[in-house]
């Protein structure tokens, strides 16, 4: 596990401001991160810069930080089928603020 105080502490901000009740999905959250702590994003992204997907392998690595936060979120068995950075549609993580 890679720590990162500056991402746990930006992704705790982000979810803390989701209102409760409402789901959302890993995008949402990278997006965010790239909207309002991308110094941090990008230096997070950078620790994986030696791995074979780095993007891909960084974005699982994020999804594990968002549960992290389990006093905030609830994982849900379904997933959402959103757009990534890339443009491309695909599924991903969804969240339940709680």
């Amino acid at each position: 596990m890679y720590e990162s105080p500056q991402l746990i502490s930006a992704i705790n901000n982000i979810v803390s401001g989701i209102p409760r009740g409402k789901y959302f999905d890993s995008h949402f959250v990278i997006f965010c991160l790239l909207k309002n702590h991308s110094d941090t994003y990008f230096r997070f992204i950078a620790l994986f810069a030696n791995s074979e997907n780095t993007v891909l392998t960084a974005h699982g690595q994020l999804a594990q930080e968002i549960g992290r936060c389990s006093s905030l979120v609830r994982k849900m068995d379904e997933e959402s089928i959103s757009f990534n950075i890339h443009t491309n549609s695909g599924s991903c993580a969804l969240w339940q603020r709680i």
